[in-house]
């Protein structure tokens, strides 16, 4: 299927015919109890839970079908990933596993004592089934508490009570879905895929907090 969008980019990505799509795929027209709002797809939009952004297609001007990837400029020019080891990646269109510490987080400032540490975790494969963090720079790991509801391809919120002691040291978190897939470090993100994942990233996101509680990001 082509699902082509009336935006000036002339956004248009080709999306396969899988029974899960079929069942799950939406054409949404509105929103909380109201019409799409313009920046939302207005008048309707594609959503396909799962699936990265580009393919939930805004202002959705038709939707073509055929046996054949149509094979757009954002699936050659934009969206391709060049792999490590020389091959690309031509279309890779599920979120991975992903989670993301938000507060604190870079241009916060915390203070000793106790912090929550808060954030959010997502999986286009499933349920979020665990979320650990640390804050000793991944040396040592603790679970932190999934906020309900849990729910299929959509974003889960996570809590950890820290109490700091003042030190300079690092946060990061880890997110593990029900069917097994964990979210990698950087290393071992770029060992798999190389240093051109521009869409692709889903690596832990480290940020370091310095003697005076600044917090900012760092590559770790």
């Amino acid at each position: 299927m082509l699902a082509e969008g009336g935006d000036a980019a002339g956004v248009a990505r080709s999306v396969p015919l899988t029974q899960e799509i079929v069942d799950e795929a939406i054409i949404a027209y509105g929103q909380n109890g109201e019409p799409l709002r313009p920046a939302h797809g207005f008048p309707i939009r594609l959503i396909l839970p799962g699936f990265e952004g580009n393919l939930n297609i805004k202002w959705l001007r038709r939707l073509k079908f055929g046996d054949q990837p149509w094979m757009t400029r954002w699936e050659t020019a934009r969206y391709t990933q060049l792999l490590a080891n020389g091959k690309a990646r031509q279309f890779q269109l599920r979120m991975e596993t992903n989670s993301v510490i938000t507060s604190p987080s870079g241009t916060m400032e915390i203070k000793p004592g106790y912090n929550r540490i808060s954030g959010v975790a997502w999986s286009g494969h499933g349920k979020i089934a665990r979320v650990e963090v640390s804050t000793d720079g991944a040396r040592t790991w603790k679970n932190a508490a999934l906020n309900e509801p849990v729910l299929s391809k959509a974003q889960t919120c996570f809590q950890m009570d820290w109490t700091w002691d003042g030190k300079p040291t690092k946060i990061v978190s880890r997110s593990t879905d029900e069917n097994g897939n964990v979210q990698p470090d950087r290393n071992a993100f770029i060992a798999s895929m190389g240093t051109n994942a521009l869409f692709h990233y889903n690596a832990q996101q480290t940020w370091s907090i310095d003697e005076t509680g600044r917090v900012r990001n760092v590559l770790a």
